[in-house]
């Protein structure tokens, strides 16, 4: 019964101090609003990036200066009378450009689309030199610089010849290989590497010069090929390419839903630092010792403080999983069980946190010092246990918090029952463990006679 109404005390408390209790429970909204704003509430994948371009293709190549030697085979099988440049500029640039520079940019970066609908990839915008371009990315106005070299046509009549000559060597043609004569060049991607927009944009960009070459070569050699009596050669031998694959369900998941379950458990140990503020200042009004001289006894006044800051973790709980549902999280599963498993995984959580802070709250004497300490206890620990990204720390396993964050990325990331149910048991046991630890210690130095 005292324990009861020690926690219905401590819950009246908590609430008549508006502001700590509406910091507690507002802090990791604004910190869920703000992921949310910050990653967008779409798939990556329909982004449109803006990107710069630098264009300094000359429009230059060997084909200027002498026709490559299978042109004649060309022109005689398809009745025209190309010239080495004339056949660049009509077939490879399709007549719409004067470079391959210009063309990659006009014809394929501008006209990029994601598969299955109409959103661009990009919108471009040229510079005139690589210092305009970074100065632009690096003031955050665009997502990376991309820099076609000088020699850029050059290489690609390189592409465009190889791919002729394995056509025609592949009909028993005897023609020799000219790679030596074109440019070996590479594309420029320019941008802050860790940068989520540079990392997303610049795979994009490089998928589609990956793929513009292989049409390329493909396109060149089927022409070629047709030519021939017995039509187009089928390559020989094997080959290997890379798709991508997402598990179960997580192709539609954008960077806030790979961070949802860490956060949520980020916000739950946010209990911590105000389970040790509240003993920190029973402390300091020395509302214990006036306690101590009543028959309340510590495991009464243990049982209260946790059951009043499990409701306050609950409350807190509730309100951030409506939030979190409004946010239009994309989860694993089914909407109830999901939901359900989150509530359990979270009161493991809060009692994990809640143990944190009694042992926390034994060793400061007063709330100012308690709020230095437990925030700064608290936040590395966040990064420890993983809840943002995976820490391959071995000793930071065997926290509850840690156990908590992989049972709840299990939940809503890949609806594993099985693991999320094997990493809450553990949470469990090793909350209850750290539980006693912290009264023990709590008692001892605090409501010692």
């Amino acid at each position: 019964m005292k324990v009861i109404v020690l926690a219905v005390k401590g819950i009246k408390e908590s609430f008549r101090d508006i502001k700590n209790i509406a910091f507690l429970l507002a802090f990791p909204l604004m910190f869920l609003v703000l992921f949310r704003v910050a990653f967008g509430f779409g798939p990556e994948a329909t982004n449109t990036y803006d990107i710069l371009v630098l264009d300094e293709d000359d429009g230059e190549g060997p084909w200027d200066q002498t026709d490559p030697q299978w042109l004649p085979l060309y022109n005689a099988a398809m009745g025209t009378d190309y010239t080495g440049p004339e056949f660049f500029h009509a077939v490879i640039l399709e007549g719409k450009t004067d470079t391959a520079g210009q063309y990659f940019v006009d014809e394929i970066l501008s006209t990029a689309t994601y598969e299955n609908n109409e959103t661009k990839m990009f919108n471009i915008k040229m510079v005139s030199s690589r210092e305009e371009g970074e100065d632009i990315v690096s003031k955050g106005d665009a997502a990376l610089l991309v820099v076609i070299p000088a020699n850029y046509s050059s290489a690609i009549q390189g592409v465009v010849d190889q791919a002729i000559v394995d056509e025609v060597r592949a009909h028993s043609i005897s023609m020799n290989a000219s790679s030596d004569q074109y440019a070996h060049t590479e594309v420029e991607l320019t941008g802050e590497l860790g940068n989520f927009d540079f990392s997303f944009a610049s795979s994009l960009v490089s998928g589609q010069l990956m793929r513009y070459l292989a049409v390329l070569e493909g396109t060149v050699r089927y022409a070629v090929g047709s030519t021939f009596p017995d039509g187009p050669a089928t390559l020989e031998g094997g080959s290997v390419g890379v798709i991508f694959v997402s598990i179960g369900e997580t192709d539609e998941f954008t960077i806030f839903d790979w961070q949802a379950p860490g956060m949520i458990i980020f916000a739950l140990m946010m209990t911590a630092i105000y389970v040790t503020a509240t003993l920190a200042t029973e402390v300091k009004n020395k509302t214990l010792q006036r306690l101590r001289l009543t028959k309340m006894t510590s495991l009464d006044m243990m049982g209260g403080t946790t059951l009043r800051w499990l409701f306050i973790g609950t409350f807190q709980l509730i309100i951030m999983i409506a939030v979190i549902w409004a946010l239009g999280v994309n989860f694993a599963g089914e909407f109830g069980p999901t939901f359900g498993a989150i509530f359990l995984i979270s009161l493991v959580a809060i009692l994990a946190s809640i143990s944190l802070g009694l042992i926390i709250s034994a060793f400061v004497d007063d709330p100012e010092q308690a709020g230095n300490i437990g925030t700064a206890i608290v936040v590395p620990m966040s990064f420890l246990t993983g809840a943002f990204f995976p820490m391959d720390v071995a000793a930071a396993q065997v926290l509850p918090l840690t156990q908590a964050s992989l049972a709840m990325k299990q939940v809503m990331l890949y609806a594993d029952w099985e693991a999320a149910t094997t990493h809450t048991m553990y949470a469990l046991v090793a909350a209850i463990i750290v539980f006693i630890i912290g009264v023990i210690i709590f008692q001892r130095k605090r409501l010692r006679a």
